[in-house]
């Protein structure tokens, strides 16, 4: 963290993957809307819109193991979706695959936002047009400008860090690591990987 640092965190992937796992999410099959809702209640969000162009006449299943599982490294949050059963619209059925996205993490001020990275990709399915199908599903699923801030807004609604920002923030080996402090020019806002020591 920077040497002027007023608050540094970190926290482990293991954690989020504990705060995933408490959801529940592989107790039978819902559709997406009635998952999203179910994702906000559990995180009191009771305010929570549902996106518009999630799709209504989609219903899935996710996988037993693992559902949902969250990994950081390369300054990404890598996101990865197990699911069991999906049945589209047009009553097509795909079976055991999986969708992975990557976040990249926007610093504005005291938010800490999440920007997908890339398109999401689909494992598990042979057929190029099945890819291709599901992809535009999950596209807004794990959507790119996801209403989503690392650090809530606590720090945003105290007067008396005004004039703090998240000076740093990096995602690597399991990691993630915040730092809060004076104003920093942009360019100190990630790690500089140039003066790691050399591994042995």
């Amino acid at each position: 963290a920077p040497t002027d640092s007023l608050l540094s965190i970190q926290v482990h992937e293991s954690v989020l993957n504990n705060v995933v796992s408490s959801l529940e999410l592989n107790q039978g099959e819902t559709d997406l809307p009635s998952l999203f809702r179910n994702i906000a209640e559990r995180f009191r969000r009771h305010n929570y819109q549902v996106p518009e162009d999630v799709p209504t006449d989609v219903r899935l299943r996710m996988a037993e193991q693992d559902p949902i599982h969250l990994s950081c490294s390369e300054d990404r949050i890598h996101v990865t979706l197990r699911i069991a059963r999906l049945e589209g619209g047009d009553h097509n059925v795909f079976r055991n695959f999986e969708v992975r996205a990557s976040y990249q993490p926007d610093i504005q001020g005291l938010h800490v936002r999440l920007v997908r990275d890339g398109y999401v990709r689909i494992k598990g399915l042979r057929s190029i047009g099945d890819q291709v199908a599901l992809r535009g599903v999950f596209s807004k699923v794990l959507a790119q400008h996801p209403q989503f801030d690392l650090l809530g807004n606590v720090l945003v609604r105290d007067t008396r860090l005004h004039d703090l920002r998240v000076t740093q923030c990096v995602v690597r080996d399991g990691w993630i690591g915040v730092s809060i402090g004076p104003g920093r020019p942009v360019k100190d806002r990630v790690a500089d990987l140039t003066s790691e020591a050399p591994r042995q």
